[in-house]
C-alpha cells in the first residue's frame, strides 16, 4: 500500500510539474531592463520560438545555467530564437549591473518584487530557475527544461 501511495504521489508531481505544457501563455506587462514597459506576448510574437527564463541575479543555480543559455542564444538568435528573462530581483541597480556583468543581452522584465512578483502569481513560479519554451503564438511547448536537456530540445526544434 505504501508503494502505491508513493507511486501515486510521484505521478501527481510529474503531471503537475508539466501542467502548463500545451496551454497558451497569458500575457503580462512589466517594466523592462531597457526602460518602459514590455509585453511578454509582444516579445514572443517576434520569434519562431522563445525561451521564457524565470531567474534572478542572486540565484546561484540561475547563474550556473547562463553559459548554456548564452550558447543557445548565440547558436539560434539569427534563426528565430528569442529569450526573455523574467527576473525575480528586488534591487534595480543590482539587476542591471549583474545582468550586464553576466552577459545577459536578451530582453528582460521585472517588477522588482522578488517572490511577490506578478509573474510568480500569474505563472505559478515557486522555484527558479524555471524555463518555459513557447512558440510564436504563445503555446507552451515545454516547461522546466534546464541545461543539456534544454539545449537538446532547442536543437531538435530549430
Amino acid at each position: 500500500m505504501k508503494n502505491i501511495i508513493i507511486l501515486t504521489l510521484c505521478l501527481f508531481v510529474a503531471l503537475t510539474a508539466n501542467a502548463q505544457e500545451q496551454q497558451k501563455l497569458t500575457d503580462i506587462t512589466l517594466p523592462s531592463i531597457s526602460g518602459g514597459d514590455m509585453s511578454l506576448l509582444a516579445e514572443v510574437k517576434k520569434h519562431k520560438v522563445t525561451i521564457v527564463d524565470f531567474w534572478a541575479t542572486w540565484c546561484p543555480p540561475c547563474r550556473a545555467e547562463l553559459p548554456t543559455m548564452i550558447a543557445i542564444y548565440n547558436d539560434y538568435k539569427d534563426k528565430g530564437l528569442g529569450i526573455v528573462g523574467v527576473s525575480l530581483d528586488k534591487d534595480d541597480t543590482e539587476w542591471r549591473t549583474k545582468s550586464e556583468e553576466l552577459g545577459v543581452v536578451w530582453p528582460q522584465m521585472s517588477d522588482l518584487k522578488g517572490w511577490h512578483s506578478a509573474a510568480c502569481a500569474q505563472y505559478g513560479i515557486r522555484s527558479i530557475p524555471r524555463v518555459l519554451v513557447v512558440d510564436q503564438e504563445g503555446n507552451i511547448l515545454k516547461d522546466g527544461l534546464r541545461g543539456e536537456a534544454l539545449k537538446q530540445y532547442i536543437d531538435s526544434i530549430m
